[in-house]
């Protein structure tokens, strides 16, 4: 009879093992099909205009087709979205994938919308960029001030 309830215990066991195994694999194989993206953001002060480079990384394993890049500034409670005119990232991006690990440099030079500093406040203004992929998959940035303006 004990030897009835040592197999017993042994089955089970190996059931629990084989389980955690099936469990960590199918995590593993999830985990490392999503899509990630690094964004590096520098903000510049030229003259009597503002530009921005973004540099964007491809850390994950599929690429990354990018359709739109959003600007949000942050105003005390009040959060704007500024324009950003496509046709100054279009041909950087348009039916070009990001591919795993590769990069690209995006500059957004704008006189009209875009002023990362409030002459009203006289305080840079803190903003957050969004980047949407063909999927509507969006990654972003955390809200931020970049204190490097010239």
């Amino acid at each position: 009879m004990n030897s009835i309830d040592v197999t017993f215990y042994f089955k089970l066991i190996g059931i629990c093992i084989s389980l955690i195994g099936l469990f960590l694999t199918i995590r593993h194989r999830i985990k490392t099909k999503r899509k990630k993206l690094k964004i590096e953001i520098t903000k510049m002060n030229v003259g009597d205009f503002f530009k921005c480079q973004i540099t964007l990384t491809n850390t994950g394993n599929k690429p990354i087709y990018i359709r739109k890049i959003e600007l949000y500034e942050k105003n005390k409670e009040q959060i704007n979205k500024v324009h950003i005119n496509y046709e100054q990232y279009r041909k950087e991006t348009e039916n070009n994938p990001l591919n795993p690990d590769d990069w690209r440099h995006i500059v957004l030079r704008d006189d009209n919308y875009i002023s990362f500093y409030d002459y009203y406040l006289k305080k840079i203004k803190t903003t957050r960029f969004i980047i949407i992929d063909s999927k509507n998959n969006k990654f972003s940035t955390k809200w931020f001030n970049q204190n490097n303006l010239r």
